[in-house]
């Protein structure tokens, strides 16, 4: 959970994390982590999109991850099964949340559904514009929802 961190080189340094997919000798399959320099990023597009969309799609990787794996997911896929979803994710995260928020502001936060998952939103595009100032790195934003009506304008942008 990086991108909660106020430490700027830390997010900076996670956002340089990845996996890559190899095939083994035997014909098995994994992924490997691998670490690339932060240092090589001399531009950047930060795709913004709707918080709302944001979780509703994090909902969906998560059962479709789970039914590509075989595995079992905790939820239905119907709109209860979204709320237990955030359910889950408010009551794991609780007890670090109320590190980093206010007591009054955490009593009124716990009736935001999903309120986990909206706090990452927020910190990772803070983190996101506070590293592309403090590098000074050239960048661009676009909002998903222009990018899915207009994709030429941002692409003859770039």
């Amino acid at each position: 959970r990086q991108y909660v961190s106020d430490d700027v080189d830390n997010f900076f340094k996670s956002c340089a994390l990845g996996s890559k997919h190899k095939v083994l000798p035997d014909g098995s399959q994994e992924d490997v982590r691998v670490y690339y320099d932060p240092n090589i990023v001399s531009k950047a597009v930060h795709l913004i999109r709707s918080p709302f969309d944001n979780i509703a799609s994090r909902f969906h990787y998560s059962y479709t991850v789970s039914q590509k794996r075989g595995t079992e997911f905790a939820h239905e896929w119907t709109p209860e099964g979204f709320r237990n979803y955030c359910r889950e994710l408010d009551q794991r995260w609780e007890i670090e949340e109320q590190k980093y928020f206010a007591a009054d502001v955490f009593e009124v936060s716990r009736k935001v559904p999903c309120r986990s998952m909206f706090y990452q939103y927020v910190q990772w595009h803070n983190n996101a514009f506070a590293v592309i100032k403090e590098k000074g790195i050239e960048s661009m934003v676009v909002y998903y929802e222009d990018y899915m009506t207009n994709m030429r304008l941002p692409l003859m942008t770039m």
